[in-house]
């Protein structure tokens, strides 16, 4: 979606950032972004600050009252999307001059994906390296400090509940903020990172996420930096890297070494603590290079098929990190392999258990056709590396969470009461490890079609 086919039926609001200011209207939204009690509103204020930086041309300081008008009427628009934060405001990653702050803003994991995109530099000759990490630093650099100078710590949570009238900050912590956001000429080394006001013409047909402004969060307003999109880090720095990388011809090795590093983060943090399966099982083609399988027992003769793929996908830098990886669509083999793993297991092995996908590379969401391995009594899921990590902290055996709390979701679909989330294995199993159980005791079973929300 672009910031033109968002606001195509919002011409009031369009109409009215004609008539503002350009650099005053995104300073003001670009600001709301750095206040934790704001952060249910990002995903708003980044499609304003999209659309001052397309529309806005005239003359007019945006008042307070404006503000609450636009995000209200974009919040309604977006209710029904799904598109909000997790609850961290305030991420880290670790370099190597230090600890370096980052806001979340709505991607999925940031952190995570950006401190692996990093780490995966290791293999680069140190010749090539060494720029790219200049460049990265200056932006994590910019970052932290801004940050720090708001007084927002790591791993600070954000308000993810959205006040009905638009509560905004007092207008001189706005104001605050903005000149905070205004960086000064030391502060300022992230040429890479800059764009100029007069670069933004047409960018209301970027894709949102994928946005020039995404990739280059820093705009040159009269000569003078302002951090426009200061949620926008951790995505500027996965595509810039990818893009150098293929520009100078080490794309490839590059995603081997994120392969590497990240099936090695599968096994140490994932799959160390479960029993290897000692028993023959059909192994992946050697030239499916993305593809890397491990098979462990859980609970009492159970198995699991763990299968780590890779985002190769050669259209993400065109298409960006909000994209879906649909290599697994394409490509029959991999299908094939999968159906015939499963159909081998369940009727010729006689095993009982599950596949579970888990999705690494850069971060991008992913799409596979699970319905077409599904056998009977032979459940797959797909979970992107983050969240297996995440949920290895809170479960030592985490497949057999996996496999009691899905068995439980299907017994009571079989008796009427269906889970709302049942196709979001993460946020079933979130609630299932948080709250012990699926639904509340006082919940009749069986049910006549009931629909049970987390």
């Amino acid at each position: 979606m672009t910031t033109r086919e968002f606001f195509s039926d919002k011409v009031e609001i369009v109409n009215r950032l004609d008539n503002l200011d350009r650099a005053s209207t995104v300073k003001n939204f670009a600001a709301l972004l750095t206040f934790p009690a704001m952060h249910g509103w990002t995903f708003a204020l980044e499609l304003l600050i999209h659309a001052s930086c397309a529309y806005s041309s005239g003359t007019a300081i945006v008042t307070r009252e404006e503000i609450r008008d636009m995000l209200l009427s974009v919040s309604t628009a977006l209710a029904d999307s799904g598109e909000l934060p997790r609850d961290l405001f305030v991420v880290n990653v670790m370099t190597g001059r230090g600890n370096r702050k980052l806001l979340t803003g709505t991607w999925e994991m940031p952190d995570f994906w950006v401190q692996h995109a990093m780490d995966a530099l290791r293999i680069v000759p140190p010749r090539i390296v060494r720029p790219l990490q200049e460049d990265i630093y200056a932006l994590l650099d910019v970052s932290d400090t801004v940050l720090e100078k708001l007084g927002l710590s790591r791993y600070q949570a954000g308000m993810l509940a959205q006040s009905h009238t638009a509560q905004l900050p007092g207008e001189d912590l706005i104001h605050e903020a903005e000149a905070v956001l205004e960086l000064s000429a030391r502060e300022q080394n992230s040429e890479t990172f800059t764009i100029a006001e007069g670069e933004l013409a047409g960018i209301e047909d970027d894709p949102l996420g994928n946005s020039r402004l995404e990739r280059r969060p820093i705009i040159s307003f009269g000569n003078k930096p302002f951090f426009a999109m200061p949620t926008a880090v951790s995505a500027a720095i996965r595509m810039h890297l990818i893009q150098q990388m293929k520009t100078i011809g080490q794309l490839e090795p590059y995603a081997t070494a994120m392969k590497m590093l990240q099936t090695s983060r599968l096994n140490e943090d994932v799959l160390r603590r479960l029993k290897s399966y000692q028993h023959p099982v059909h192994q992946v083609p050697q030239d499916m290079r993305f593809a890397r399988q491990t098979v462990v027992e859980f609970e009492t003769g159970k198995i699991a098929q763990v299968l780590y793929l890779n985002d190769e996908d050669s259209d993400l830098l065109d298409r960006g990190l909000t994209s879906f990886n649909t290599a697994g669509l394409r490509n029959w083999r991999l299908q094939f392999h999968l159906a015939r793993f499963i159909v081998r297991a369940r009727f010729v092995g006689h095993a009982v258990g599950m596949t579970i996908v888990v999705m690494g590379g850069f971060g991008r969401g992913f799409a596979l056709p699970i319905d077409d391995f599904c056998v009977p009594d032979w459940p797959v899921y797909a979970i992107s590396l983050a969240d297996a990590i995440a949920f290895s902290w809170l479960e030592d055996n985490w497949c057999s969470a996996v496999w009691r709390c899905t068995g439980q979701s299907n017994w009571l679909s079989a008796h009427g009461l269906f889970i709302d989330s049942e196709d979001d294995l993460v946020r079933l199993l979130g609630y299932w490890i948080d709250k012990l159980k699926l639904v509340p005791a006082d919940v009749s079973i069986p049910s006549e079609n009931v629909t049970a929300k987390d």
